[in-house]
């Protein structure tokens, strides 16, 4: 008679495959939900409106943004001072369904603040439902500093 070399299988070792498999297909499924939630596609939907909702050239009255994606100042500055008189004006002419806030922050992460025409500056332009970290702090969208 002739030897087989044969691998056995235990019974634990398949039903641990099982159970690993079961768990990764779980969380795979729940973390994709979550992804896919109508919540967050529009939250990309609106991050995609934004170049053109700012464009100067789209939006001449309350566009801040050139062509290149490049700030102009003194239409920021009008934006600003008219978004923080009259939020939910704003919010409506822009069309947004949804609460926002606009912060600009530098190349190291910092928060930069928004200087007005009358020497005070915001942080941040938008809903004051938004909280904003800046210097240990935090502070509401759109606060008026000194």
């Amino acid at each position: 008679m002739t030897k087989k070399n044969a691998q056995t299988w235990s019974f634990d070792v398949v039903i641990a495959t099982v159970i690993f498999v079961g768990v990764f297909l779980l969380v795979f499924f729940v973390t994709s939900e979550r992804v896919n939630h109508p919540t967050n596609k529009k939250i990309f939907v609106e991050q995609d409106n934004i170049d053109k909702v700012f464009s100067i050239r789209t939006n001449p009255e309350f566009g801040f943004l050139t062509d290149q994606n490049v700030v102009d100042p003194e239409k920021l500055i009008e934006f600003a001072e008219f978004a923080n008189d009259d939020y939910n004006e704003i919010k409506e002419r822009l069309g947004s369904g949804y609460d926002f806030c606009i912060i600009f922050e530098n190349e190291f992460g910092k928060i930069e603040p928004i200087i007005l025409n009358d020497g005070k500056y915001l942080l941040g332009i938008g809903s004051e439902m938004v909280k904003i970290e800046a210097d240990g702090k935090t502070y509401l969208c759109g606060t008026k500093m000194k």
